[in-house]
């Protein structure tokens, strides 16, 4: 008599349907949670831009004075397509997010 022997390499069908659902189950799980780190940066750059105007106008008012104050004026570095910087008066800075994915950002900050 010959005796065969089978030599199993590979995964079967179950067993490669399970890691799918696995990594599916993850991709499920951790998706959202990326997500919201992304959003919760957005908003903290927001943050961040609108106090350092906030400082230079405050900066700008005391050496020069509130008539001469516009956007152009305080010499701030920042990507003009991605943000809006307004001074809608009141002594405040408005920083917008332009066209952010998963809703606008904005942020208003008061300075002296």
């Amino acid at each position: 008599m010959l005796r065969t022997t089978h030599n199993k390499k590979g995964f079967t069908l179950v067993e490669a349907v399970v890691v799918a659902v696995i990594v599916l189950v993850l991709a499920g799980i951790s998706i959202p949670i990326y997500q919201g780190f992304v959003s919760d940066a957005r908003q903290d750059t927001v943050n961040n831009l609108a106090e350092t105007a906030a400082a230079a106008a405050n900066t700008f008012v005391r050496k020069r004075g509130a008539a001469n104050l516009t956007v152009n004026a305080l010499d701030l570095y920042y990507d003009d397509t991605k943000y809006s910087i307004t001074l809608p008066g009141n002594q405040t800075v408005k920083v917008e997010e332009i066209g952010g994915s998963g809703g606008s950002k904005s942020s208003t900050v008061s300075y002296q």
